[in-house]
């Protein structure tokens, strides 16, 4: 380790028992995944116990090629989403723990064959199907039964997701419709706006046009007695000049 407390690949190296690297009792507070990852091709075996591991980073899925995992004696309360990423993983220490839960990718451990989780205040359900891990084949059946479990609660959380899903989209789809259904509904008052307002303009030309027409045969009303007048008036003086 350098003097800055940066883990260095010298160090590293200094830890490395054949294929196993033993950086258990460290002081570790946490897991160097970049540097590890340099020598993931000459690991199998990864001892990270003993140390005060609070969290795993986000990113330890990325050591890939480890085929054991000791992660005991730590105080983990939680494992990243990722952690089922570890697909080559066969055997996993978490005993000594305060993991109360897997979280769901667990179930893609598919080659783990021995699972310790003793020591931990694990959820009721969880810690009866890990049972109680006193020997090898009890810790065999453990990992069997855990990622059975996790399996179906995966399978659950999905099918719950997709029902959520489809709740989502139902909502969306009825307020989309809903807001389909304003637009028509403005859209008609609109029209139905412009009809009434035509309607009425037209009406209005019609009472003009009527009004005029009247007007008109009023004028024509009150012209005929002088246009009467005047005729017999102009008879009058041509009988007066035919004297």
């Amino acid at each position: 380790m350098s003097e800055e407390g940066k883990i260095t690949k010298e160090y590293l190296l200094d830890h490395l028992d054949g294929n196993e690297m033993d950086l258990g009792m460290t002081n570790l507070s946490k897991v160097p995944v970049r540097e590890l990852q340099a020598q993931i091709h000459r690991m199998a075996k990864l001892d990270l116990s003993r140390n005060h591991l609070a969290a795993l980073p986000d990113n330890f899925s990325l050591l890939k090629n480890v085929l054991e995992l000791d992660l005991s004696k730590n105080q983990l309360t939680q494992l990243p989403d990722s952690f089922g990423e570890l697909a080559q993983l066969q055997k996993l220490d978490l005993y000594g723990n305060k993991l109360a839960d897997l979280p769901l990718s667990f179930a893609g451990l598919e080659r783990l064959r021995w699972l310790d989780l003793k020591n931990n205040p694990l959820s009721k359900e969880l810690a009866k199907v890990a049972g109680t891990c006193v020997n090898e084949a009890e810790c065999k059946e453990c990992a069997r039964n855990v990622i059975a479990y996790m399996g179906n609660a995966a399978a659950e959380a999905e099918k719950k997701r997709k029902k959520n899903q489809e709740r989502k989209q139902a909502r969306e789809r009825k307020k989309r419709e809903e807001e389909e259904r304003k637009k028509e509904e403005a859209r008609r008052e609109k029209q139905e706006l412009k009809r009434r307002r035509r309607e009425e303009r037209e009406r209005e030309l019609q009472a003009a046009r009527e009004a005029e027409e009247k007007e008109e045969e009023e004028d024509v009303t009150r012209l005929r007695p002088l246009q009467a007048k005047t005729m017999n008036r102009n008879r009058w003086k041509s009988r007066d000049l035919a004297v």
